[in-house]
């Protein structure tokens, strides 16, 4: 039988470790010790060392080294691992470690990406949802991904689901992985906004940029446009290959090819019923230009990137290099959409987030790489009241103004909140109807800058009671943009205002209606129309409105 330190040594011969000279001796024993020892060794820190030995610039084993690896605190168990065509870390856990070496922990859980929905997105008819997981590098791999449907019961992810529920809709989905990690739950919230339909009709997708056999200089610019059919699920992707190569999907405002020769784009679209359009392929050429193969530089004026405007008209300026062949044109797409020539200054009112995708070609076909700038805009609304009498008498109304100006023309509408009890007579022409029973007028055409005035009789019940009433009021717009009326906001029914009009004056509190005002408190007299005479504080009032005026 071999004792201990025999067998120790075997296992040193084993990993080729010759005594033919003195370094090898000495290391030869320096292994001895660390196998006698495998606690120690291991806790120096397994991934450290391994790194040490096969380095982290290559991308397989090969490149990392081309010999045996020097001995470190694991010894020549890491010589396995010099033929293997991977990651050291994956590596490493695919031949099994060392003896005596604990193996890694798995600790991190996987991310699952959600595609076919976005946060707050709004779908007309069905979305067909597709879940992907992956694991870290060199973890435990992903086990499962679950997901539930607007808070129902969770379910395990095997194919893409459809949704299609009208309204607010939510999916909740996260996944595990053979460690037992669990990744953290996440939620994507959308709205359907009609019921699904049966749809089996593909998308149809066009091409701009190229023609069939076009001849073009140096490089092309590509975009794409799909649509899907009239009440179809919508486009869900567009994709594309260039020369045969890797299938992409599109993203961009549009793609260069500018490979010299013979060139070919392929493309097609799916919808979110599942349709896939048939494949549609466009060949063209590309010839080196000899002269100008610099394209020209745009510049953007009137809107900046994550700016908040209420007003947005935008002017595009381009030039060339010096001895170019000069600019031909400026074009420019907003929020994705059709490609244009730019001419003149435009104006982008599309509330909301907004963006606008512009580049420039020369003479010579050099086309400059597309720049984007993204701005948000908000409509000015401004909404003001006034009220023609703030303080009257029972049985008298007030005449009240409302001037609302919009710096867009978008439909609006307004909403007075008036006291309980209280009535409104309409007196305006501008708004296109009112609403009696909660005191709404809708606005149809407002032009921009120009003023729509809304006006009406507000009348107390004949049984109120001496205060002061309140008047609020609200301007809404079509994506829920909310704006509170300015000025005047109260009424008042006001016992004072008995005393201020017994005099030649009614408007000013005149020496005579202080008096008869101060005989009646001293006789606790009710003035005519009310229900009890002056109280003290009003009597104060009224003095020191005398004084004042």
């Amino acid at each position: 039988m071999n004792n201990k330190y025999e067998h120790d040594t075997i296992i040193v011969s084993k990993y080729k470790l010759q005594n033919n000279n003195t370094v090898n001796v000495v290391l030869s024993f320096l292994v001895l010790a660390l196998i006698i020892m495998p606690g120690a060794s291991a806790s120096s820190g397994y991934f450290e060392a391994l790194k040490s030995v096969y380095g982290t610039t290559g991308t397989s084993c090969s490149t990392c080294h081309t010999s045996p690896p020097a001995l470190n605190s694991y010894g020549n168990a890491f010589a396995a691992i010099t033929g293997h065509s991977s990651d050291p870390t994956g590596a490493l856990i695919s031949i099994g470690v060392p003896p005596g070496v604990p193996a890694p922990t798995d600790t991190i859980p996987p991310e699952t990406t959600l595609s076919g929905v976005t946060e707050n997105g709004l779908y007309k008819d069905i979305v067909a949802i597709t879940l992907t997981a992956a694991d870290n590098p060199g973890g435990s791999g992903v086990k499962e991904t679950i997901f539930s449907v607007n808070g129902g019961q969770t379910a395990t992810y095997t194919v893409p689901f459809v949704v299609d529920r009208i309204g607010q809709d939510s999916v909740t989905y996260w996944s595990t992985d053979n460690a037992g990690n669990i990744e953290p739950q996440k939620m994507v919230n959308f709205t359907i906004t009609s019921g699904s339909v049966i749809d089996d009709i593909p998308p149809e997708t066009n091409i701009n940029g190229v023609i069939e056999n076009g001849l073009y200089n140096n490089n092309v610019a590509i975009a794409f446009i799909a649509s899907d059919n009239p009440g179809g699920s919508g486009v869900r992707e567009t994709m594309f290959s260039v020369n045969g190569g890797q299938t992409t999907t599109y993203t961009v405002p549009f793609i260069i090819v500018d490979t010299i020769g013979q060139d070919n784009v392929t493309y097609w679209s799916t919808d979110n019923a599942g349709n896939i359009e048939p494949q549609k392929m466009v060949n063209f050429t590309i010839i080196e230009s000899a002269i100008d193969s610099i394209p020209p530089i745009t510049n953007i004026w009137g809107v900046t990137e994550n700016g908040l405007y209420n007003n947005v008209i935008i002017s595009l300026t381009a030039t060339d290099n010096p001895g170019g062949s000069g600019v031909k044109e400026t074009i420019f797409s907003v929020n994705g959409g059709q490609t244009t020539t730019y001419t003149v200054p435009f104006v982008v009112d599309t509330i909301g987030q907004d963006n606008v995708t512009y580049w420039s070609t020369d003479n010579e076909g050099n086309i400059e790489s597309p720049k984007m700038v993204n701005f948000t805009f908000m409509p000015l609304i401004n909404t003001t009241r006034e009220i023609e009498r703030k303080s009257i008498l029972l049985g008298e109304s007030t005449y009240i103004t409302v001037s609302i100006t919009n710096s867009v023309d978008q439909p609006l509408t307004l909403q007075e909140i008036i006291p309980e009890g209280w009535n409104i007579i309409v007196t305006s022409d501008d708004p296109d109807g009112f609403k009696n029973s909660t005191h709404e007028w809708v606005l149809l055409n407002m032009s921009p800058g120009v003023p729509k005035i809304i006006t009406y009789t507000l009348t107390p019940p004949g049984n109120v009671s001496i205060g002061t009433y309140q008047i609020n009021g609200t301007v809404r717009n079509g994506i829920g943009m909310v704006e509170n009326v300015s000025g005047d906001d109260s009424v008042k029914i006001d016992i004072l205002e008995f005393y201020r009009r017994l005099g030649s004056d009614p408007v000013i509190l005149e020496s005579g209606d202080l008096l008869e005002a101060i005989h009646d408190f001293r006789n606790s007299i009710t003035p005519s129309g009310f229900d009890r005479p002056l109280n003290a504080q009003e009597m104060d009032e009224l003095i020191s409105e005398w004084i004042n005026t």
